[in-house]
C-alpha cells in the first residue's frame, strides 16, 4: 500500500504529514522527502503489510470501549415536596480501606420524613450507549424507619428504571441493566432522583453511584 502525503502544509520531519491518497501498487518501503505541492518526488510509500495494520486500526476504532462515569455527590440538589421534609442531608464517608462515600439523610422526628435529591448529569459527548447503573446503600434502622426510592430519567421524563422502598441494614449493591431503548444522545442530560426517608435519628445512606457506558471513539 502506498500513501501519498501532502508536505505543503506540514513538515514530514515533524511527523505531522497529511495523507491525501492511498494506493496499493508498491511493495518496497522507501521515503522521499520534498517540499511544495504533491508530485512524484514527495511520496512516502509503505509496504503491502500496512494493509493488515490499517485493517486492525479500523477494527479497533469501531469496537465499543467500556467507560465509567462517576456521579459526584456534591451535584445533589435538594427538592422537597412540601410535606414532612424535616430531614438533614450531608456528605459522609466511612473509615478504613476503600471506604464507602455517601449521602446521609437523617431526621430526629418521631414520624417518617423524606427529601428529594436530584442529580442533573451531562453525558459524555462520545457516548454510544448506557449499559449499567450501580450504587450502594445502607439503612441504620428498620425498613419502617429507613428506605429510599430512586429513578433514572432522560430529559423528556422517560425512565430507564424506578425502584421504591429500598432498605437493608448492611451495605447493599444495586445494579440496574439499562435497556437499549433508553438511548439519550451524547452530550444530553439525564436525571437521577433519590428520595430517602428517616425517623428517630436512623439514617439512610446512599452513595458510590456510577454509570457504565460505551463509546466507539
Amino acid at each position: 500500500m502506498k500513501a501519498q502525503v501532502d508536505t505543503n502544509t506540514a513538515n514530514i520531519a515533524d511527523l505531522k504529514p497529511r495523507v491525501v491518497a492511498l494506493e496499493t501498487d508498491m511493495a518496497e518501503v522507501k521515503t522521499i522527502v520534498g517540499d511544495g505541492d504533491y508530485t512524484s518526488d514527495n511520496i512516502i510509500s509503505f509496504g503491502d503489510d500496512l494493509t493488515e495494520a490499517i485493517s486492525k486500526i479500523d477494527a479497533f476504532l469501531g469496537t465499543p470501549k467500556s467507560q465509567v462515569l462517576h456521579i459526584p455527590l456534591a451535584e445533589a440538589v435538594v427538592n422537597p415536596d412540601g410535606t414532612d421534609n424535616h430531614i438533614n442531608v450531608y456528605h459522609a464517608t466511612e473509615g478504613g480501606t476503600n471506604p464507602h462515600q455517601f449521602l446521609k439523610a437523617i431526621s430526629s422526628k418521631p414520624s417518617l420524613q423524606d427529601m428529594g435529591l436530584q442529580f442533573k448529569i451531562q453525558l459524555p459527548k462520545d457516548l454510544s450507549s448506557i449499559k449499567t447503573f450501580k450504587m450502594f446503600y445502607k439503612a441504620e434502622g428498620t425498613a419502617a424507619q429507613n428506605s429510599f426510592d430512586i429513578s433514572l430519567k432522560n430529559v423528556s421524563g422517560a425512565a430507564a428504571f424506578t425502584e421504591t422502598n429500598l432498605s437493608n441494614t448492611s451495605w447493599t449493591p444495586l445494579t440496574k441493566i439499562i435497556s437499549s431503548s433508553f438511548a439519550p444522545a451524547g452530550g444530553e442530560f439525564i436525571y437521577i432522583t433519590l428520595t430517602p426517608r428517616s425517623m428517630n435519628s436512623k439514617a439512610m445512606l446512599m452513595g458510590d453511584m456510577i454509570i457504565e457506558y460505551e463509546t466507539t471513539r
